[in-house]
This record gives structure tokens, C-alpha cells and sequence, in this order.
């Protein structure tokens, strides 16, 4: 079995296939790969997407925009049902993801295009005393259908604690919003603010299948007839330095059995992305979840049925530092 750097380099070598350009992370080894679909953007952010073997075919990931949904393509799960299809070969997954991509970039251009004829007025994320140069981030216009009459209005009912800047707000008002219009209930995930606090959410992942997802949907169908709960239910904090700096996401209940899930036996999900190192601005919350969700099938996750007491934030905070620290991913 050949290595799939050797194999991806020897594909995105030849312009004829690789008609986007793409190159490899300088990460990437023999057991994943990370490859890169814009050398235009500042390297620490430019985006891409991730390719791990997964028995007879392969895993693809991607925390990023661009990659994740863009007038209705959704390049990471085309290409992953593509994978789930059968067996494949890296070159097989390389072809596909260039002519998914292209589909990405023709709605992109298409986009571009109507947003030539709006006038856009710009919003300003303010990042603080010591960053000289205010950051642009997406005008509200421009977020796509039933963002311009509803934005504002939505953002007075909720709750926004002291000290938070209009460009925090706007940002998380933003990935509510877009969450409301791709109905992720359909994927078994629901995101919703506790009690009007748009700084507090409450996630829920349900609808798991018992043939695709293994023995989590069997766990849950257990649950429910002792509890009356089918869904896990996740908690999510924004620091107000959002996007800036990732949020804090945990498991609140039911608990998990302990290594599994790629949860930490404090609650904390175990995840790269969500720590100082590994978050980006560009990440999209709602790939993030449907990642956490993925992340929790392919460990193996298990509930805990010895102890129904919820999760603290303490031990899941002190659960999230200990690996994260481990790993290097993080420093207190």
C-alpha cells in the first residue's frame, strides 16, 4: 500500500488533474494528508482540507468556509458520500474533489456576480487598543437571502453581556443565522441560545442511526427509555474576543464511558481545532459541529449508564486544559 503523500504529490504534480493549483501542507504524511485550495490567502489561514484513510476508502475533513458550504454545495459531504460508496484510491478521491470544487467555485463566481449589483455597506470587527487596524468582516448585505430584513431586528431579543463589540456580535448573530437556514436539524443537530443569551447556546445531536453510527444510536435508544432523553446535549460559550478566539464547547449530558467519543472524561470535547493553536477565524460553526458529531461516530462513542449527573463546567475546563496542554495545543 503506497503512502498518500507520495501518491497525492504525484497527482497534483500533473496540471492536467490538478486544474485548481492545489498543493500539500508541508503537515501532511504517508497516513494523512492536508491539502491546500488557495495559496492566496495569508498562509497561517489559507484554506484546506484533509484527507486520512478509512478501510477500503478515505476521510475527509475541513473546518473552513469555503470548503463547506457555498450557495448550497457542500463540498465535504459530497465528498464524503462519495467516499462511503465503496472502495477507492487517493487519485479516485483527488479527481472527484476537483470536480466538486468546481462546482464550489462556479457558485462563488455566481455570487460575486449578484453581489456586484447590491451596494454593501461595510462592517468593522473592533479587536482591541493594541491592533492598530480595524478587520473587515462580511457585510451584512451580502450574507445571502433574509439576512438584510431580519438581521437587525433578530439582534435586539438577545442578550449580549458587558464589554462585547459590535463585530463580536455581528459574527456569532451571523453563524446563528446561516445555522437557521441550512436546517441542520436534518443532519440530527440543533443550535439554539439558553435563555436569549446569544453568548450561551445549547447544541443537541440526535437522530443517530443505529446501522451507520454504531452503537452510540443503540446507547441513546437505552437512555431514553430510563430517562426520556434520545439526544445528547452540548454547551457552547463565546469569549468575547469571538472569532478571534475559539469557543468553549462541551458534552453537558448524558456523560460518556470514559475514552471514547473523543470526549474527555470531564465533558471537554478533544479537538485541535477548538484550542488557541488550532482555531481559525475563518471556521464555521456549523461544520465544527457536524465534525464534533462525526468525530464522537468514529470514537466509538459510549454512554455512561452508571452516572446520569451532568457534566460541570469545572471538570470539563479542567479536563479540556489537562489534554490540550498534553498535546501542546494549549497553555494556561
Amino acid at each position: 500500500m503506497s503512502g498518500l503523500k507520495a501518491e497525492a504529490e504525484k497527482f497534483l504534480n500533473n496540471a492536467k488533474e490538478n486544474t485548481f493549483g492545489w498543493t500539500l501542507k508541508d503537515n501532511s504524511t504517508d497516513d494523512k494528508i492536508y491539502v491546500v485550495v488557495d495559496n492566496e490567502a495569508d498562509p497561517d489561514d489559507n484554506p484546506y482540507f484533509s484527507i486520512s484513510r478509512n478501510g477500503d476508502s478515505f476521510k475527509v475533513a475541513s473546518q473552513y468556509y469555503l470548503l463547506e458550504e457555498v450557495e448550497g454545495v457542500r463540498f465535504i459531504k459530497l465528498l464524503s458520500d462519495y467516499c462511503a460508496q465503496g472502495k477507492r484510491s487517493l487519485t479516485d478521491v483527488l479527481q472527484k474533489a476537483n470536480s466538486i470544487y468546481n462546482q464550489v467555485e462556479s457558485a462563488l463566481m455566481a455570487g460575486e456576480d449578484q453581489g456586484d449589483d447590491e451596494e454593501q455597506e461595510e462592517v468593522e470587527i473592533e479587536v482591541g487598543d493594541d491592533m492598530q487596524d480595524e478587520m473587515p468582516i462580511q457585510p451584512v448585505s451580502s450574507m445571502g437571502s433574509g439576512y438584510d430584513a431580519n438581521f437587525e431586528e433578530m439582534k435586539k431579543k438577545f442578550k449580549k453581556p458587558q464589554g462585547a463589540s459590535e463585530g463580536c456580535i455581528n459574527c456569532i448573530m451571523k453563524e446563528y443565522m446561516k445555522i437557521k437556514q441550512a436546517e441542520t436539524e436534518k443532519l440530527g443537530i440543533s443550535a439554539n441560545p439558553v435563555n436569549d443569551d446569544l453568548f450561551h447556546w445549547e447544541i443537541r445531536f440526535f437522530k443517530f442511526d443505529p446501522k451507520e453510527d454504531g452503537q452510540i444510536a443503540k446507547d441513546l435508544a437505552e437512555y431514553s427509555k430510563k430517562h426520556g432523553i434520545d439526544y445528547i446535549t452540548l454547551d457552547l460559550t463565546f469569549p468575547l474576543e469571538f472569532p478571534f478566539k475559539p469557543p468553549f464547547i462541551r458534552v453537558l449530558k448524558p456523560r460518556f464511558a470514559f475514552r471514547t467519543g473523543h470526549v474527555t472524561i470531564g465533558g471537554s470535547i478533544c479537538m485541535e481545532l477548538l484550542t488557541t493553536s488550532g482555531w481559525s477565524s475563518v471556521c464555521s460553526l456549523e461544520s465544527i459541529f457536524v465534525q464534533i458529531r462525526t468525530e464522537m461516530i468514529a470514537g466509538e462513542a459510549r454512554l455512561d449508564f452508571s452516572n446520569t449527573t451532568p457534566y460541570t463546567e469545572h471538570e470539563a475546563k479542567e479536563a479540556f486544559f489537562r489534554v490540550a496542554e498534553r498535546y501542546g495545543w494549549e497553555k494556561r
